[in-house]
This record gives structure tokens, sequence and C-alpha cells, in this order.
């Protein structure tokens, strides 16, 4: 059964479009976005390495079939499978307890290209219920012949949103869930850990990622560092995230929690070099639609005092 997987942002998730004639599968009439359930990040910031170690989670209504997206990243990352408790883990140092760190929310591709350099295969594996291909792209074209060749649909937008990366030369994770028609789908917590000057959250999307239906959109970041951090968009535009914590990564009284869970969670525990940042901040962005025109970037905040509402 061929499928077709439509690609969106690192976070979020678009519907793929079935092939019409195959078995079993129902064709859409369009390719309109899924339903993102809950969209969560922990970043563990190792500023001494300049190692951002990413890790996300997921649940998507995939009623409308399979989901495939696109990570950029500045350099090839390691790819790890982590402990989702480390998202109840992160919700924990709220006064106010939030559960697992989430809050409910809920084209046609252009004609082949003939021309242009194939993208260069850096890494590939099977990772939890995910396929990922690590792409060393610099022509887009090329890029999109690859894309197209292994049943992602590639759209303008895509291509637009993909083109600064592409001229920095960073790496491009294809990533496929496997199996994902259904109701709903709760992926597993994936962890990349990749060099970067600044850490960052792939906030940029394609236009058709920012028209998500539903009331709320609900996107929550828990940052490790030996700083409490603050976050801008590239383009100098305000982000919209709201600090809910600013506070030690040791545990107030009321968490309940062990501190070495967060390397054991993101199975960083193992690895030679690593030790938990002193620091933890807490952010939560509701915005609907999102001003996702560039990344968000974090940097230490001037004021490094506390927060707890």
């Amino acid at each position: 059964m061929k499928r077709t997987f439509l690609i969106g942002i690192g976070l979020g998730f678009l519907a793929f479009v079935t092939n019409p004639t195959a078995k079993g599968c129902a064709a859409l009439a369009g390719s309109g976005p899924v339903g993102i359930n809950t969209e969560a990040a922990v970043i563990i910031w190792d500023k001494a390495h300049h190692t951002e170690h990413f890790i996300r989670f997921a649940v998507i209504d995939s009623t409308k079939g399979d989901v495939g997206f696109l990570v950029p990243t500045p350099t090839t990352p390691e790819l790890a499978l982590a402990d989702k408790r480390i998202f109840d883990l992160a919700g924990k140092y709220l006064p106010i307890y939030r559960g697992n760190f989430s809050a409910p929310a809920a084209a046609g591709a252009p004609a082949g290209e003939t021309d242009g350099n194939e993208p260069v295969v850096v890494a590939e594996q099977d990772i939890g219920d995910y396929h990922a291909v690590t792409l060393d792209a610099s022509d887009p074209v090329g890029l999109g012949n690859w894309l197209r060749k292994n049943d992602y649909l590639w759209t303008d937008s895509t291509a637009q949103w993909l083109a600064p990366y592409l001229a920095k030369k960073w790496k491009i994770t294809a990533f496929k869930l496997k199996g994902s028609i259904g109701e709903e789908i709760s992926t597993n917590a994936i962890r990349m850990s990749f060099t970067t000057d600044h850490p960052f959250f792939p906030y940029s999307e394609p236009a058709e990622a920012s028209k998500l239906g539903g009331s709320q959109r609900t996107l929550q970041i828990a940052i490790l560092s030996d700083e409490r951090m603050e976050g801008k968009l590239g383009d100098g535009t305000p982000w919209a995230g709201h600090l809910d914590f600013a506070g030690s990564t040791t545990p107030p009284t009321y968490a309940h929690v062990d501190e070495s869970d967060w390397l054991g969670y993101a199975k960083l525990d193992d690895k030679p070099g690593v030790k938990l940042p002193s620091k933890l901040t807490y952010f939560s962005d509701y915005s609907n639609p999102r001003p996702g025109k560039s990344d968000l970037f974090f940097s230490a905040s001037p004021d490094q005092s506390n927060y707890s509402p």
C-alpha cells in the first residue's frame, strides 16, 4: 500500500494524501492540517559544549491518515528514544501541577523536476514509532525530488519554508510516523542532540500549518540551562510565550520528584561529560494562528531571579 506523507514543521503535523488506488486507504479531498492535541518540548542546553538536547512529544489527531514531518538542525543530530515521563516531570515543578505537561488543542504537490542534485543520506534509522532519515541537502530541487520519491507530499510553501535552512547548510531530518492511521496517536518521545551556537525551538513552519483549526493551540517548552532563559523570534517578532516558572532544577518540596530523573528520562545519564543544568525555565504559548515565520531562540534573561506565580 503506497502512502504519501505531507511534510510539516518539526513539532507541527500536516495531513498526508493517500494514493486513491491503494486498497484499504481512503483518499482525501484535500490536504488540510492534522489537529495537534498536545505539543511539548524539553530542551537541555549544554552551554560548555554548545550542545542542545531537544526532546519532543505529541499527541495528534490522525483520522486523516499518516503523518510525516521534517526537522531542520544546524548539524547532524544524534537520535535516541527518550522516556515520556520527562514531560510529566517538567509539569511537577509548577505550583499548580498540570499533569502531563500539556493542554488539549484541537494542496496539491507541484510538478516534479528532472534537474537538481539529490541530498546525501547522512543517517537512517528506525526509532520507536518513527523511520528517520537525516539529509545533507543544499539543492531545493534535488531535495524535493528525493522527498517525492520517498512518498512525501512536496508543496511550494514547504519549499519556501526550507529555503533559508538549505542556504545555511543545515541538516534536514525526515520522519515518518509508521502505521499512523487512527483516531489519535501518542508518539514516542524522541531526543535529538546536536551542536549549535544558540539553543532554539523549530518554531518556523510552512504557510498552511498556521491554518490549524480549533479554538486553542498549545505549546509548552521547558528549557534546562545554567541560567534563567528568555525566548525571542529570530526575525525580531515578539514571542507570545508566557513565563510559568523559573527556578532551580533542585525540585521544590511540593514536587516530590528526583532531579536525577531529568538525565535518566532523557537517556543522557550514561553520557560522559553531561551534567544536569542548574536552572529550569518553563513557558506556555497559546498563539493560534502561530506567527511561525522564524525560529525561536533562547538566551540568558537579564532577570536571573526565580519566578513562580
